[in-house]
């Protein structure tokens, strides 16, 4: 899920009826006797879910790349990460900011929309 950027009920119930090769392996891991459990189930799970789980995922990763050193034959490797970041304060709105005027100062001056096939626009 944190690969995928799915960290809500509403988008893991999106996520699973796709036809994605990714997908079909996990909707039965994730289903129980044939049916997926209800949004609540899922909202339920999630929130029980410790707020470090991301961090030792990036640790598990890192380490697996350590041992299984997947480069050794080709010889280098590059990753590359273009996730949008929330940006933090309020919004600035396309109206005042077209009209000049500025901002609290909470509000990140640079930041605009983006849309996202997982998190629709923000």
């Amino acid at each position: 899920m944190s690969i995928r950027r799915v960290s809500t009920a509403w988008a893991l119930l999106a996520f699973l009826p796709q036809e994605d090769p990714v997908v079909q392996p996990l909707r039965p891991l994730l289903t129980e006797h044939g049916r997926c459990p209800t949004r609540r189930t899922w909202e339920r799970r999630l929130a029980a879910l410790p707020a470090t789980l991301p961090g030792l995922l990036g640790r598990l990763g890192r380490q697996l790349v350590t041992v299984l050193n997947p480069w050794a034959q080709q010889g280098h490797g590059a990753a590359c990460d273009s996730t949008a970041v929330r940006a933090q304060g309020g919004v600035w709105h396309k109206k005042d900011r077209e009209a000049g005027l500025v901002p609290p100062t909470s509000i990140d001056t640079q930041a605009h929309w983006s849309k996202s096939g997982w998190h629709g626009w923000w």
